[in-house]
């Protein structure tokens, strides 16, 4: 999943983002901003969320920082959470992790032999 999905899944606890975004403790255009994909959720929100959904916390943090993380070997070190998620993941989700695990692997050649290792060996 991506973050985009978990505030989705947020929103339906909350009813709206209205809602979510003041039980995150953030403002509704930082959500809004978060769940089009142009930015990431602080660290505390994305706990919060996590624990709203009843998802890993790392797995929300991790698709957060991928949203924002411009520095290929920065982007490299959240790659081992997604094939972490990949690996735990029911077919259709793994499929788009992995997905996501090749698009952040692209910056990072070294990154890039993990991932089709990890797809090879899964």
């Amino acid at each position: 999943m991506n973050l985009s999905d978990y505030i989705k899944h947020g929103e339906q606890q909350r009813s709206t983002g209205k809602a979510l975004a003041e039980y995150l403790g953030i403002m509704p255009p930082d959500l809004s901003a978060a769940k089009n994909g142009r930015r990431g959720l602080p660290a505390f929100a994305c706990v919060k969320l996590a624990q709203l959904i009843g998802e890993d916390e790392r797995r929300v943090i991790a698709a957060s920082e991928l949203v924002t993380e411009k520095n290929p070997e920065r982007r490299a070190v959240w790659l081992p959470f997604v094939q972490e998620i990949a690996a735990r993941a029911p077919k259709r989700a793994m499929a788009a992790t992995k997905a996501t695990a090749r698009k952040v692997a692209k910056c990072c050649p070294a990154a890039l032999k993990q991932v089709d290792a990890t797809s090879r060996n899964g």
